[in-house]
């Protein structure tokens, strides 16, 4: 304790002011004190720049720039830890905050000075950091906190199992519903450590820290896509060698850039530039040894705080009850778009489009398409059955005997069980082959392995795909073991395009099985955000374990320069999959698949006779195009199948004469009971409507009755 109270002591004194214990109130007031910058221009003028300041000089600014009306909005330490410089943004916020601030403390002087803070219901919002171990110093801002919030003063850079590293502090903090607020990075290349704060995530904002130590090529890759996939650059925290820790939300706040490694000259510059585009600094952050060498990264945006979401429905007069559900699971796990079609027999008697997102995304319409991930499985068994309709296929028949596989190197499944595979065992997910789908970078891999003087590319093509199955060994004896499997429905698409001549399974669909029922809106999903359609949903977010939302980039497989992009944008090569998960489909058009499923009589598609043998042999064997199936009597079928990409989900479902499609931009818990999976409020709601006319003929979809 003695150590400690000399620390606290020698803390106040580098200090040099005792703002350090006084309350900073925001109000209303004027610009204009000596060593600010940017305080010119409708943009900035409530904004205030300061910096090269030593940590007294910054705590007398923050006190007199409090008279008139300003917080500190960000802080960051730079010089060295004898000679601390204080870089500060303020700005005049709309409602009164008290703040607290202090310099210069050491570790030991911190950790005291947050206990006596937390007393007085006192909470970290703002921290910087400069040094190493031996010769650490912080600057910390305070405000009021209801809930205080959770500091991390040492984390390390490694594992995100590790609860002692940052990247495991963000996992660690997505499970408990923090975000984190604000960080800073110190120490040298070889002992980089992180202090941070992390608050409530209240506004359950999906958020990501993954730039822990970008260098700035890195930095501006990671910037690009996020900014490509609707994300805003909130926070950066600069290391001393020029690299950058980033956090990025997926919200929305106007137009946004960045600048990074400017001197202070070109800051002022770029404050005034960025003016002129109706942009203001939203955040700031400095480095380099002394005022001279000084370098600074600044964010520019249009608001300080994201715009809000707003709810709608589109499409015809639907019972309001249904639309409450859907608004309450939607908001309650903050997805952005979705659509829900109902049929009734053969009609379809309810489709709507759903939105809960800020001003400038798209609505969602009724024919607006999603990706159906799995559910292009239950697609691709529909026309195989068309196949065993027309008694050009039978479940019986090999695979290897229709698609004729080669390995790599051109010679025989390598394999000699692949010969044994036949269309039962790729329905009912017993082939044996690999289950986990087609890595396009292994394919490409192999493919070089093999060939390493041929000039192989991304995208892969499904030639390619089809030889690097033949050239693995099956996991198991076909029809030995039930193992959901990708890659079986992959081969099943391969063998509906080459039934039909087709070049590809869309192209046979579009003429067999959507044709004859005037299906227009079921297509092959594209993988790439400048290939969307513009009536396509926008991907971005999922959830995941512990209702965890993030923001995952990957690199791309869809060229060879292979860039960061948002994941569900080109880290898997969508196109080629069109028998597993590479669907996109309106919920209008889906719904009527589901229609053909239920109906009692011969449809256009398919005959009564054959739908009823899928849905037998899916019911008894398991797979057929379903997840589960069970038979309820008198030529009537219970049915479902999901589909979860990384970028959405669906789920289609029937059960006697009634069942439904809907479709979302993310992800939704699959423990919330409220949807999973059967929608039992929403289906308990049709089931207790008396339903009017069928829609299909509003949608250019003649009745099926």
């Amino acid at each position: 304790m003695t150590e400690e109270r000399a620390a606290v002591a020698r803390d106040k004194a580098a200090a040099g002011a005792t703002i350090s214990r006084r309350d900073l109130l925001a109000g209303v007031g004027a610009a204009g004190l000596a060593g600010v910058a940017g305080t010119a221009g409708a943009a900035t003028s409530h904004i205030l720049v300061a910096h090269g300041k030593t940590p007294a000089e910054f705590l007398k600014l923050a006190d007199d720039a409090a008279r008139d009306g300003y917080r500190v909005r960000d802080l960051s330490l730079y010089g060295t830890p004898s000679s601390p410089l204080c870089a500060a943004l303020m700005t005049k916020p709309t409602q009164p905050v008290a703040q607290r601030c202090f310099a210069s403390q050491s570790l030991v002087g911190l950790r005291a000075e947050l206990e006596r803070q937390a007393r007085e219901q006192f909470g970290p919002v703002l921290i910087a950091a400069i040094g190493s171990a031996a010769t650490l110093l912080f600057a910390v801002v305070f405000e009021p906190e209801e809930k205080l919030p959770l500091v991390r003063l040492d984390l390390k850079s490694g594992a995100d199992k590790d609860a002692t590293t940052i990247q495991g502090m963000v996992v660690q903090a997505k499970l408990k519903g923090l975000i984190l607020r604000s960080a800073a990075v110190y120490g040298g290349n070889a002992d980089r450590r992180f202090a941070t704060i992390w608050g409530p995530n209240s506004d359950k904002v999906a958020w990501d820290a993954d730039g822990i130590s970008d260098d700035e090529r890195l930095f501006r890759e990671r910037l690009t896509a996020q900014k490509a996939g609707w994300c805003r650059l909130t926070s950066v925290a600069a290391a001393p060698d020029g690299r950058f820790l980033s956090i990025y939300h997926h919200d929305e706040a106007g137009p946004w850039t960045v600048s990074e490694n400017l001197t202070a000259q070109r800051l002022q510059g770029e404050i005034d530039a960025q003016d002129a585009q109706g942009l203001y600094p939203i955040a700031l952050q400095a480095t380099g040894t002394d005022a001279g060498a000084a370098k600074f990264t600044a964010v520019f945006a249009s608001r300080e705080t994201p715009a809000p979401r707003a709810w709608n429905a589109t499409g015809p007069a639907a019972p309001a009850a249904i639309d409450e559900a859907m608004k309450g699971i939607m908001t309650n796990a903050m997805i952005r778009q979705a659509g829900l079609a109902i049929v009734k027999g053969t009609r379809l008697v309810f489709v709507r489009g759903y939105t809960f997102a800020e001003p400038d995304w798209p609505v969602a319409q009724p024919t607006t398409t999603f990706r159906l991930a799995s559910i292009s499985k239950s697609v691709a068994a529909l026309a195989t059955y068309q196949l065993i309709e027309s008694g050009r296929l039978k479940l019986d028949d090999r695979m290897q005997d229709i698609l004729a596989l080669r390995t790599i190197a051109d010679g025989p499944p390598k394999d000699p069980r692949f010969s044994k595979i036949t269309i039962e065992h790729l329905l009912a997910h017993t082939s044996g082959l690999t289950p986990h789908g087609i890595p396009s970078a292994s394919v490409r891999d192999a493919h070089v392995a093999a060939e390493p003087h041929r000039a192989w590319h991304f995208p892969i093509t499904a030639d390619m795909a089809k030889a690097y199955v033949a050239s693995l060994n099956l996991v198991s004896e076909p029809g030995a073991r039930y193992e959901y499997n990708n890659c079986a429905h992959f081969m099943l698409g391969q063998v509906v395009a080459k039934m039909h001549g087709s070049a590809t399974e869309v192209e046979a669909l579009d003429k067999h099985l959507f044709a004859p029922l005037r299906i227009t809106r079921i297509r092959r999903a594209r993988s790439l955000l400048a290939d969307q359609p513009p009536d396509e949903a926008r991907y971005r977010v999922c959830l995941g374990h512990g209702d965890i939302r993030t923001l995952p980039l990957a690199r791309s497989v869809m060229s060879d320069a292979r860039p960061l992009v948002p994941v569900g944008y080109g880290h898997e090569e969508i196109e080629i999959h069109e028998g597993d998960s590479g669907l996109s489909a309106a919920m209008t058009d889906l719904a009527r698949l589901i229609a053909v499923m239920i109906a009692r009589q011969d449809t256009p598609a398919l005959r009564r006779d054959t739908m009823r043998l899928m849905l037998s042999n899916a019911a008894a064997r398991r797979g057929h195009g379903l997840d589960a199936a069970k038979d309820r009597g008198n030529d009537a079928f219970y049915g479902y199948k999901a589909g979860v990409l990384s970028s959405a989900w669906s789920v289609m479902q029937f059960d006697g004469d009634i069942g439904f499609a809907v479709a979302w931009s993310g992800g939704i818990p699959e423990n919330d009971v409220n949807w999973f999976p059967n929608l039992p409020t929403i289906m308990t709601i049709a089931r207790r409507t008396a339903w009017g006319d069928d829609l299909f003929p509003q949608f250019g979809m003649p009745s099926l009755s």
